[in-house]
């Protein structure tokens, strides 16, 4: 089972900038739409609301604003093979009531790539030094990298 934009998020934040933790869990209470649109809206010197001023958040937006987009891009790629017709009432229906997927989709190796391209772009031009920017990249697709392990079945033995 995969695991949702926030799930990736909060366990990267928690290596990469703990700091930042506080943050996320206030960015988690809220729709993941709200989220996105907050922190694209940002510019690089600003501070973080709810609250928080003394939080300068660099990994939280990098890193959300990446995994979104791929989890969005790698949705998309998946319809593109549907019908014509279904695809418009597909885009009707999403219309009325847009949801993003619950969970990061699987990526192929490809996809893992220009992610990790993408995050050292975007670590750059938050302010990270390179050597800090590879780290974040790397963390991220270490992290969505534990989705793809094959999860033993859990046995009626080991059930609490």
């Amino acid at each position: 089972m995969g695991s949702t934009v926030y799930e990736v998020v909060r366990d990267v934040v928690a290596q990469a900038a703990p700091e930042e933790a506080v943050l996320v869990v206030a960015l988690g209470r809220l729709d993941q739409r709200q989220v996105a649109r907050l922190l694209r809206g940002r510019h690089r010197d600003e501070r973080v609301g709810f609250g928080l001023e003394g939080v300068l958040a660099v990994v939280t937006p990098v890193v959300w604003i990446v995994v979104d987009e791929a989890s969005r891009t790698a949705t998309s790629a998946a319809t593109r093979g549907l019908g014509a017709k279904l695809r418009v009432l597909m885009r009707r229906f999403l219309r009325r009531r847009p949801r993003l997927p619950a969970e990061v989709p699987a990526l192929s190796a490809e996809q893992l790539d220009a992610m990790h391209s993408r995050i050292l772009d975007a670590a750059h031009a938050a302010g990270l030094k390179d050597a800090t920017a590879v780290r974040l990249a790397d963390h991220v697709l270490a992290r969505l990298m534990l989705d793809r392990l094959p999860h033993p079945p859990v046995s009626a033995a080991e059930d609490p």
